[in-house]
């Protein structure tokens, strides 16, 4: 069955008789898998040798058990064989003689074949690309109006805002331009048909000559992706429109729905980077700031795009759609393989679906008025409630989360009232690989709990004041790649010492973020005694809480890998910046430092220097001193963004940096690579800070920014710190 649907899924417009035995065959292997699933899971995954009289007692009752379980699941597999036999007799029936002509005609003529390629790869490989850049504003302004209006582009006041919304979706591809424009070319201005066919696209658009022929194009580049690429980007058919989806999110649903066979556990996450980067490069889907949301690319999928793969995934039964954006939805099957329900006034139709055979279920919103208990979807592998907000009385939805015992990816953020009954049931949940809650969803994991989940890679975010232990029950999860922790209150000396001698066995953890309040002074112990961090770390996070200076072990020897960095820092020193500026992989650093940044040896500000921070893309300092030379020539080469904070006013004799004036010389134009600038000027000072003073600082970084070859877009703001945060720091 697995090599039909193999074979199947090459075939590039399979005609309507083999999509019907496609998705009959395709349900009957879903069925096999669910039916061999609750096998498994009845008969247990080992027997024991008995012990004493009463042991085997127990033992021949389990073994009659078994004995049923087996004639069961014997039964049950005899009548999924009859269905087989019967779909293929059917198939076989009614299959016609035709899904073939000559390609080329057989004349005196030469025949010429002229091959495009949508594989950044292949490009590259027969001689270098030319890469298509989407279209600037005004020119698809012009590429639009043209097409409709004629040469004037005289477009009627009331139809810009229309107009501005469909460009906005058509994202600057000259295809989607040319094909929305091509449409509403025959509606003669028309305004009520111009928003009607706004609200159309991405759920279905029209059945015009021009669209066709647009699906025809993004249907070859389906077609020419593998079965497991398929099936990777129908599974972006879940997500609404415009949503950003962090990439780390997305590879883990992957990896949790199965996607790949025949992989090695600890290659599956670099599989499916591999593949979301050849989506990306294929310009199926879209890639967003890389190092906002996490390690991985986050993405989003282009409105028409969107539009299409849902068709094909409502057609092959991939996935069910509910939500009331205008009212509309996707189409309802009875038989629902993954559900996505959005935004809180849909109705369940309960009566029309069967869920017992779900595979996935993805919330967002704030409602679960009508939910079911998850009892009834015991196949469940991935519970997706990060966008949910749950209330109190909406618990009985995780009631029975004990008995989902194929999930694999659970991710609760905020939303669960009831820490104790939850952790208790996590416990029994033996496939689980990805766990993930939110920064303030405090549970309280009983001793043992965590330590029973041996498939785990991903544990975020966990408290360690809430349950210490965890802390040495760390050290057993050695295929962790992702860890978060956080501290309600600064950890004694016996929590510092089993999370240190955990942390040194967790060999494989490529990504580890510290969380903590405010009044978490310090995170020194992580300096002193974590002295061999694992040589794959790519990302440090530890934002809340401050070192009082770098660790030593945060060093290139140590981290080759080392990729993302944010962390707080007391003092700041210039062989600090130094070292941060050689470690060969970084891309992102997002530094903080509120107390001291004058160097008092060398009786200077810190400055980036030639040739450090090589690979950085993305930059947030604070602060660096806005006077003098910043950058210094051949320092960050490739920084496309760049934020600091100004703080305004040494009132707490912090050596702090004064205002910017145009005589200053900040050393942005060394940025070769420099696209965005942000600048923040943060007061303490009770507002003893000039107006005039304000306008000639924001003057001087304008004048920088301006003086830039790129013209990097500029974000200039202020805040004002109230009095009482001006006390309390000085105190």
């Amino acid at each position: 069955m697995e090599a039909f649907l193999l074979k199947m899924s090459e075939v590039e417009d399979p005609n309507p008789q083999d999509k019907v035995w496609m998705n009959e065959v395709r349900e009957l292997s879903y069925d096999l898998e669910d039916a061999i699933n609750d096998f498994m899971q009845s008969i247990g995954d080992k027997d024991e040798k008995p012990d004493g009289f009463i042991e085997k007692i127990k033992s021949s009752l389990g073994k009659l058990g078994k004995m049923k379980a087996r004639r069961q699941i014997g039964k049950e597999i005899q009548d999924l064989k009859k269905q087989i036999i019967e779909v293929g007799e059917r198939n076989a029936r009614y299959k016609s003689r035709e899904t073939f002509s000559c390609a080329m005609a057989d004349n005196h003529y030469e025949n010429r074949v002229i091959t495009t390629t949508r594989d950044r790869d292949v490009a590259h490989k027969v001689g270098g690309a030319y890469e298509l850049k989407p279209l600037p504003d005004e020119t698809s302004k012009i590429l639009f109006f043209g097409r409709i209006f004629g040469i004037n582009n005289d477009c009627p006041d009331d139809l810009v805002e229309v107009s501005e919304t469909l460009l906005k979706k058509c994202g600057g591809v000259p295809l989607a331009i040319i094909t929305i424009a091509g449409l509403l070319a025959s509606r003669e201005g028309n305004k009520r048909e111009w928003n009607k066919l706004c609200d159309s696209i991405g759920s279905g658009l029209d059945n015009s000559p021009d669209v066709k022929k647009m699906r025809k194009i993004l249907a070859l580049s389906y077609h020419h992706l593998s079965i497991h690429l398929k099936t990777c980007l129908l599974y972006l058919s879940i997500f609404p429109e415009d949503y950003i989806i962090q990439g780390d999110r997305l590879i883990w649903r992957w990896i949790c729905e199965g996607f790949f066979n025949g992989v090695q556990d600890e290659y599956l996450f670099e599989l499916g980077e591999s593949y979301l980067t050849e989506l990306i490069n294929r310009g199926l889907i879209q890639a967003v700031d890389s190092y906002s949301y996490g390690m991985t690319t986050a993405c989003r999928v282009h409105d028409l795009v969107l539009e299409f793969i849902s068709s094909i995934s409502i057609e092959e039964n991939f996935c069910t759609v509910l939500h009331n954006k205008k009212g509309k939805s996707a189409a309802i099957t009875s038989k629902v393989r993954r559900l996505f329900l959005q935004l809180q006034d849909v109705e369940m139709p309960q009566g029309r679906l069967i869920l017992s055979y779900m595979r996935s279920l993805t919330v967002s919103g704030h409602w679960l008025d009508k939910m079911w208990p998850l009892s009834f979807s015991l196949q469940l592998r991935v519970l997706d409630l990060e966008d949910c907000y749950l209330l109190e009385q909406r618990h009985k939805l995780l009631e029975h989360l004990g008995s989902l015992c194929q999930l694999r990816y659970l991710a609760l953020e905020d939303i669960y009232p009831s820490g104790l009954l939850l952790t208790i049931q996590i416990g029994q949940l033996k496939h689980l690989i990805c766990l993930r809650v939110g920064f303030h969803f405090k549970i309280k994991f009983r001793p043992g709990v965590v330590r029973e989940l041996e498939c785990l890679q991903e544990l975020s975010m966990i408290s360690l004041s809430k349950s210490p232990h965890v802390a040495k029950e760390l050290r057993h999860f050695t295929k962790l790649r992702v860890l978060g922790i956080t501290f309600e209150d600064m950890p004694d000396e016996s929590l510092k010492g089993w999370l240190l001698e955990s942390l040194c066995h967790l060999e494989n953890l490529q990504s580890l973020i510290v969380r903590g309040s405010f009044d978490l002074v310090s995170l020194d112990f992580f300096g002193e005694g974590w002295t061999s961090p694992p040589r794959n770390l790519r990302r440090f996070d530890s934002s809340f809480g401050s070192f009082s200076y770098l660790p030593s072990w945060i060093s290139p020897s140590n981290l080759l890998e080392l990729s993302i960095i944010e962390m707080q820092m007391d003092n700041l020193r210039q062989e600090d910046l130094d070292i941060l500026g050689s470690f060969p992989s970084l891309q992102s650093l997002r530094l903080r430092c509120y107390k001291n940044i004058w160097d008092e040896r060398r009786k200077q500000w810190p400055v980036v220097c030639a040739d450090t921070f090589q690979c950085l893309w993305d930059c947030q300092l604070w602060i660096l001193p806005t006077g003098g030379h910043m950058f210094a020539p051949g320092a960050m080469p490739k920084v496309h963004s760049l934020k600091f904070d100004c703080y305004i006013e040494d009132v707490f004799s912090l050596g702090l940096a004064n205002l910017p004036s145009l005589d200053d010389s900040l050393g942005l134009e060394n940025l070769p690579s420099l696209q965005e600038l942000r600048v923040c000027f943060n007061e303490f000072t009770r507002g003893s800070v000039t107006r005039e003073a304000y306008d000639k600082a924001e003057a001087a970084i304008r004048c920088a920014a301006d003086d830039h070859p790129n013209r990097p877009t500029l974000d200039v703001g202020r805040r004002f710190f109230p009095s009482w945060m001006i006390n309390s720091a000085s105190a």
